[in-house]
């Protein structure tokens, strides 16, 4: 698929398309993200994919996103394992770089030590996310309880399921519920 629609020959990374996989929502058919993920099997450099045809950068946890959205473990291992190479190989002495080049020497373009790098752990989100292994309800708080909480009292918040529906749980902030069912979405 096109980077934009008016231009032929482009091509980019669909990593947001593993939220449809995670989620379950089945916005795009399987077809379409093995058929990517087959593309993206011939743009591959030294040191991982390029984010799309403009450059040969890339950005380390979206191409992890990309990564996650792999049908076998084989393939996944192939996004690690260049990454791991690029960790390992770079001449950019810093922090860890999340933007960097995935040719030449794997040099960093900018960016150091930030939180993007959370995003390497999307395999282990969206593993859990299919076994039903994450909770589906979350506190959404209200400002006036924030100041209650901050002098210890436990307000009775609104709690949503993640398609938006009330449902009742706990009124402590931040928690998530497990559900025991194999979709996180109901």
């Amino acid at each position: 698929y096109k980077l934009a629609y008016d231009r032929s020959g482009t091509w980019s990374q669909k990593y947001n398309m593993v939220w449809d996989k995670a989620w379950q929502t089945e916005i795009f058919p399987q077809q379409v993200r093995t058929q990517e993920l087959n593309y993206y099997n011939q743009k591959f450099n030294t040191y991982g994919l390029p984010l799309d045809s403009r450059s040969s950068y890339t950005k380390s946890d979206w191409l992890m996103w990309t990564a996650a959205m792999s049908p076998t473990s084989t393939l996944f291992l192939k996004y690690s394992d260049v990454l791991w190479k690029y960790v390992n190989e770079t001449p950019s002495r810093v922090p860890l770089s999340d933007w960097y080049y995935t040719d030449g020497n794997g040099s960093m373009c900018a960016f150091r030590a930030r939180s993007v790098i959370g995003g390497h752990w999307m395999k282990v989100y969206v593993d859990k996310m299919l076994s039903g292994d994450i909770g589906t309800a979350v506190m959404l708080p209200r400002p006036q309880e924030d100041a209650q909480m901050a002098e210890g009292k436990r307000p009775d918040g609104k709690w949503y399921s993640l398609d938006g529906k009330e449902t009742s749980a706990p009124s402590q902030r931040g928690i998530f519920i497990k559900d025991g069912k194999k979709r996180a979405i109901q």
